[in-house]
């Protein structure tokens, strides 16, 4: 047998900010509740300070890098394409003088490189054929 459950007595706390905000309402105070603030102690006004600092090292050092976006795509996809292949080609050179397992083992490592570098290439052509889209609907429209 099921034993019911027995209702939750409601939170004093709670209680007391819901009277709190109906006496300051009785009183027409329209303007609501100032929310509750901690103390700002220096450490806080340190770790702003440094968080916003970082945030505008990181848009200058995004801007110093001056070009074109897919070029650099390009760029970095040409440099994984040429690692991937020297490894297919180390690979080659090494597997006659492998065992059995280390075979299987270097072309399964292979085989993930080519596949991880593979996907990488086919997102980052998706990306640059959705912005060639979009850039000629946005040409058409004007």
């Amino acid at each position: 047998m099921i034993n019911p459950i027995s209702s939750v007595a409601p939170l004093n706390p709670a209680e007391q900010a819901l009277q709190a905000l109906a006496s300051q309402a009785a009183q027409g105070g329209h303007q609501g509740v100032a929310p509750a603030q901690a103390a700002v102690t220096p450490e806080m006004q340190q770790n702003f300070q440094s968080l916003m600092q970082r945030n505008t090292d990181h848009a200058a050092a995004s801007v110093s890098h001056p070009g074109n976006v897919i070029q650099h795509v390009i760029e970095r996809q040409q440099g994984d394409l040429q690692r991937v292949e020297g490894q297919v080609e180390n690979f080659l050179a090494a597997a006659p003088g492998m065992g059995a397992s280390e075979v299987v083992a270097a072309s399964m490592a292979v085989s993930r490189n080519v596949a991880v570098t593979n996907l990488k290439l086919q997102i980052a052509t998706s990306i640059t054929q959705g912005s060639n889209k979009s850039l000629q609907t946005l040409l058409k429209n004007q």
